[in-house]
């Protein structure tokens, strides 16, 4: 890490129920005509200041590194306060540090308050900000809360510089630039179509529309009953004599779909409800893009460093894990096809004179599952030129030559896919029944006899992953037993960390047998979750997959190419149109040497050169 003198910085802004970062974007909230950001709090080294930001001598921390706790938020802060000359355009920090991504490194929950409480042993209240909802600076002082807020500012901006001090030396410079990269992505956003917005939206209104006159309880105007309502779909059931109504209405519940099957047809408002549920919802999607589109044809986005505590992966939203919600978009989460006419991904397209280079890693957790078992048969005929799935089905299946499978035999080609891609975790026979088909879009549909038979074959020919997962489970048992955290490091050098587990005693609400599991903490202040070697296998793949992704995206950075964002195992990335070729090989050969840890393992890309995000 750069030597460079460090402070903490820490606004404070003018919320309301109606104007919230709970329910906007960062960037809406910043960039509104409502943002007042009354208050700032500066710590470090000499230093404790809190004040107005247009009070503060802001050259006196220029070049200065400065720490935030959320740097997606607090950054934009100076973003806009640069703009309106409150803070000098010309003051730069040499480099900001985001203590709320450094604590989740840390596999700590990444909330302030929480964060202070279990890694400096140091309580804060946040009871000052609570009642600052809809209160502006000058009400404050008028109802004498000026000092009590000063106060709280210095409290939070202290605690955010004291973890700097403790733990920024465990956080290594690589996720460091992760965090940065991502942040910045978001910043940036996407470009949008917006032809294809406008039209997405008079498409899906116009449906959302049709569907409510269909719900006898709810008005074009949503002067009625909301259509989703519960207490309306149970009066109106209990009126049709429709005596039970399921408790969930997405399109994967099996109950909602035998309760449709049975009543639709007598009562159209029975299917106008889940479909109303599904086009408000991607209605909600699109609206949330043509509102957030900014003059330049961009839309910012956030996207969470390690926002998924168990494997370390980006996850939607900001730091309150909403997303989705209000005037926040899920870029993580877009529908994979075509819903009612309207196709999200489209809606992202290539700036002028540019293409986007889509890649992934074929097969990648397949892969590294393999690898890390040292399963060297089946990587030797894929080292060889084979597919995952063709080396795959020689092993399963037992034929003596699987090339071109895929077209040669279809059927089994997606057996062999479904199977190594949803039973290398200790998935049972029942639920892999239920897995197949959204592993293999709908290709593979195995009977639950049938599952049960794979997935018994797959864990006779797979000793060395069922090993692996024993190993772990005898592992959790031992480590339970001695009240000592369960580490696992990974292949990149990571250590992933399980608290507090202990073992106890499960009685199967079915069955009434009972069963030994492990309960622990995937993060220091998290939930208590079951843990099982399976689990923790899969932990461990997705975690090693991360890392893999995570190399590969600082080495594009340094060919000078912007990765827009990355999703699981694919890079999204900005390269010239007359360029993009050349491009297209500069990338693939770097990801081939960005992960030296894992050079045995055989990878594959999947590669695509596009005018529009696409999968």
């Amino acid at each position: 890490m750069r030597e460079l003198p460090t402070v903490s910085v820490d606004f404070e802004t003018w919320y309301s129920k109606e104007y919230s970062i709970r329910t906007m974007s960062p960037w809406a909230y910043v960039f509104d005509e409502r943002f007042d950001a009354y208050l700032v709090a500066i710590h470090g080294p000499g230093i404790h200041w809190v004040g107005n930001p247009r009070d503060f001598d802001w050259r006196s921390i220029h070049g200065y590194r400065w720490c935030m706790h959320n740097a997606g938020f607090d950054g934009l802060i100076v973003t806009r306060l640069q703009r309106d000359g409150v803070i000098p355009a010309d003051v730069k920090p040499g480099e900001i540090f985001d203590t709320a991504d450094m604590v989740a490194f840390l596999r700590c929950k990444r909330a302030l308050k929480d964060a202070a409480r279990i890694l400096l042993g140091r309580e804060i209240s946040k009871g000052m900000r609570d009642k600052m909802e809809g209160v502006t600076w000058a009400d404050a002082i008028a109802r004498g809360w000026k000092e009590a807020m000063i106060k709280y500012g210095g409290e939070d901006a202290e605690p955010t510089y004291l973890l700097f001090e403790k733990y920024a030396h465990l956080w290594p410079e690589a996720e460091q630039t992760i965090s940065r990269l991502t942040r910045e992505a978001g910043w940036q956003g996407m470009h949008l179509d917006k032809k294809l917005v406008t039209d997405g939206l008079k498409l899906l209104g116009d449906k959302v529309l049709d569907t409510k006159r269909v719900i006898p309880w709810a008005t074009e105007d949503d002067s009625g009953e909301k259509p989703l309502s519960v207490g309306a779909i149970r009066k109106q059931a209990r009126k049709d004599g429709i005596t039970e109504v399921p408790a969930s209405f997405a399109m994967t519940s099996e109950e909602a779909n035998d309760w449709e099957d049975m009543w639709a047809e007598k009562f159209p408002w029975v299917s106008a409800i889940r479909e109303y549920r599904r086009t408000n919802m991607l209605y909600a999607k699109v609206k949330t893009l043509d509102k957030g589109l900014r003059e330049d044809g961009t839309f910012p986005y956030s996207v969470k460093y390690m926002g998924a505590a168990a494997t370390g992966r980006s996850s939607a939203g900001s730091s309150d894990g909403n997303s989705n919600v209000g005037g926040k978009f899920n870029i993580l989460n877009m529908p994979r096809k075509s819903m009612f006419g309207v196709d999200v991904r489209p809606m992202f397209i290539a700036p002028p004179g540019r293409k986007l280079l889509i890649i992934d890693y074929g097969q990648i957790e397949a892969r590294l599952l393999l690898w890390r078992v040292g399963d060297d048969k089946t990587l030797g005929k894929i080292r060889a030129g084979m597919h995952l799935y063709e080396a795959g089905a020689e092993e399963l299946l037992g034929l003596p030559n699987a090339k071109g499978l895929k077209e040669s035999d279809p059927a089994s080609y997606q057996m062999v896919k479904g199977t190594y891609l949803g039973c290398g975790y200790s998935m049972g026979g029942a639920k892999f029944s239920k897995q197949a088909p959204l592993l293999t879009s709908g290709a593979y549909r195995p009977t639950e006899e049938e599952a049960f038979r794979v997935v018994y074959l797959w864990r006779e020919k797979n000793p060395r992953v069922v090993r692996h997962w024993a190993i772990h489970q005898q592992n959790l048992l031992r480590t339970a037993a001695s009240h000592e955290s369960y580490k696992v490091e990974l292949g990149s050098g990571r250590w992933l960390e399980y608290f507090q587990p202990r073992a106890a005693l499960y009685t199967d609400p079915k069955t009434k047998e009972q069963r030994r599991q492990v309960l622990g903490y995937q993060t220091q202040g998290g939930d208590l979750v079951n843990l099982y070697g399976g689990k923790i296998t899969e932990n461990e793949i997705q975690a090693t997959s991360r890392d893999m992704l995570c190399d590969g995206q600082i080495a594009i950075d340094k060919l000078g190419l912007h990765v827009y964002f990355t999703l699981y195992d694919e890079f999204v990335i900005d390269v010239p149109a007359d360029g993009a070729i050349e491009a297209r090989d500069a990338v693939v050969d770097a990801l081939r040497h960005s992960s030296p840890w894992a050079k045995e393992c055989p990878l594959g890309f999947d590669v695509k050169i596009t005018d529009h995000y696409e999968k």
